[in-house]
């Protein structure tokens, strides 16, 4: 039996694989990633409000823009999608409708941050984040609100305000309130990324994900990110880690970056020529 966009989402996720997730704005965006074999994307919303408003990302995309974007790139690719939820878009009931939303549109899986609404782009200067409790009381909303078994990706940015050790101690909570996946945002040298998972191990359930971001290079084995100023140099590098995966959020798909892509595809499948699957 063929398995569902959420099994295989599901399966990318395992710690230490280290698989790379490039970040798509819109669907032609998204099936050149597809394309160039690629086995999820990032629908990112710091990409989205750069090419759609032509603004930072601050917050000011509404929720049914960002629904109505998720739609469009899921009829057009065959691979599973993580959206990028924001806050949720307010407080718990918010969220709990955001999820609903999000799995209507194809998403396979939703992060959800605990920044004050609205938010601001995770590596902005003078972010806020909620209350603990809160942002507890808002996963439990979502994971109850599921019903297609989306998973919740659950994202602190508690680091840069309150340091690592509370941003650890909030992804376990945030672990305990049900959320499946962990993201601790913008950690500030390879010593922190390795911290984090290490910390977190004894929860079988946490699955860790790094933000692999201003990427230099766009392929599937080299794809380069800056971590504290020094180099994650290779894929390799995020599994010695035991990180599950990494970001490279592309906001302007410029005709370099797309020569670039297409350079790294590999050698074309039947894949393409296959109705898309709608079963999640």
């Amino acid at each position: 039996m063929e398995k569902s966009l959420n099994q295989r989402m599901l399966e990318l996720f395992k710690p230490g694989r280290g698989t790379m997730m490039p970040g798509a704005h819109n669907a032609l965006s998204a099936r050149i990633m597809e394309a160039a074999g690629f086995e999820t994307v990032l629908f990112t919303g710091a990409g989205f409000a750069n090419t759609y408003l032509g603004v930072p990302d601050m917050g000011l995309t509404s929720l049914k823009e960002v629904v109505d974007q998720v739609a469009a790139i899921s009829d057009a690719i065959d691979i599973p999608i993580l959206a990028d939820g924001d806050t949720g878009f307010g407080n718990a009931l918010n969220a709990r409708r955001t999820v609903r939303m999000m799995e209507r549109a194809g998403a396979s899986a939703l992060l959800i941050e605990d920044q004050v609404y609205p938010k601001r782009c995770g590596h902005f200067e003078d972010k806020s984040v909620i209350s603990k409790s809160e942002m507890v009381q808002k996963l439990k909303a979502a994971v109850d609100a599921r019903q297609t078994g989306m998973l919740i990706l659950a994202r602190t940015d508690a680091r840069a305000m309150e340091g690592l050790d509370a941003a650890i101690d909030r992804a376990r909570a945030y672990s305990e309130a049900g959320a499946d996946l962990l993201f601790v945002e913008a950690p500030q040298s390879l010593e922190e990324l390795a911290r984090i998972p290490r910390e977190l191990a004894e929860d079988p359930r946490a699955r860790l994900d790094v933000v692999v971001d201003e990427a230099e290079e766009v392929g599937v084995e080299d794809l380069e990110a800056e971590a504290g100023g020094r180099r994650v140099e290779r894929l390799a590098d995020l599994e010695e880690l035991g990180l599950a995966e990494g970001f490279q959020e592309s906001h302007v798909l410029a005709a370099g970056m797309i020569d670039r892509v297409l350079v790294a595809a590999p050698e074309p499948d039947d894949r393409r020529d296959r109705p898309h699957r709608r079963g999640r």
